[in-house]
Parts: C-alpha cells; structure tokens; sequence
C-alpha cells in the first residue's frame, strides 16, 4: 500500500488563511469558489452528497476527527493525506465496499473547486465540515481508514 503522506504545516497555515481570505492559492471565481490542485497538500475523495452526509453523521457520532468536506448539490469532497489517490481502490477493495457505493479518489495533477470558509458563503458550495485544526495549528483530514469504514456501512 502507498505511504500517506502530510504537508509541510506552513503550507497549511498558508493554505487556510487563503480560504478565509479567500486570496492564493487559487483563484476565486464570481461564484466565490476557489479553484484548488490536488496532491499537493491534500488529496481528494468524492463521493454522492447524501451518502457524505451520511458518512460524516457516522463519523462525528463516533467521536471520529473529521476533515474538511466540502459540499456540492449532488457530490461532496473529503479532503485525505498526500498518497490517498495511490491506495484508494485498494482500500475500498479491502474493506468490501459495495461496488453500488460509488466513490473516487483525485491526486497529484486534478483540479477541485473549493468553497469560502465560511459555512453557507457560496450558492454553489457549502463546506459541510469546515477546515478544522488541531491543537497545535495542523490541518486535520480525513483518516482513509475511518471514510472507508464509514461508507462499508451503506453495503446491503
């Protein structure tokens, strides 16, 4: 399995301290959205709305840390550690997901559209777990295992 990597955390300061102030490191759009690359400091897992929201239920009534998710009308985003994008499959093979529970991972080299910090500050997107940061200012993601083990509940 691929090593799961984090970024540096000065490029996460950097990084969310551009959303909120929604400058680099992408650019924003009319409709407030940020254009973002994955691989970089994150990867990224996009799954169907009500499954995610369904997920992140699972999670935070578990008392699992989740990372951010951005939300769309019918997809959502869970941004995962560096090396995610290399494993994904393997990981939703090895946990028997249905093959009904419909899921990609985007690296190194995708483009996502991102929304403002702010929950409800885009039309198009909401954040439905803002960018959270742990005690000592890094980023948390989304654990691969727990998204993984989350969405195997949606198996008949």
């Amino acid at each position: 399995m691929a090593e799961i990597a984090h970024a540096e955390p000065a490029a996460w300061t950097r990084w969310v301290s551009s959303i909120t102030a929604l400058g680099e490191p992408g650019s924003a759009g009319d409709d407030g959205l940020r254009c973002v690359e994955t691989g970089v400091l994150f990867d990224v897992v996009v799954v169907a709305r009500q499954l995610a929201e369904r997920v992140v239920e699972r999670l935070t009534s578990a008392g699992t840390r989740i990372g951010p998710v951005s939300g769309y009308r019918t997809s959502a985003q869970f941004l995962v550690p560096l090396g995610v994008s290399d494993c994904w499959d393997e990981l939703v093979d090895q946990f028997g997901v249905s093959a009904d529970v419909s899921s990609r991972c985007m690296g190194p080299g995708c483009l996502i559209r991102l929304p403002a910090q702010s929950p409800g500050s885009s039309l198009s997107a909401v954040w439905l777990v803002t960018p959270p940061l742990d005690e000592g200012g890094l980023p948390i993601l989304t654990d691969p295992h727990d998204l993984v083990l989350a969405m195997g509940a949606e198996t008949p």
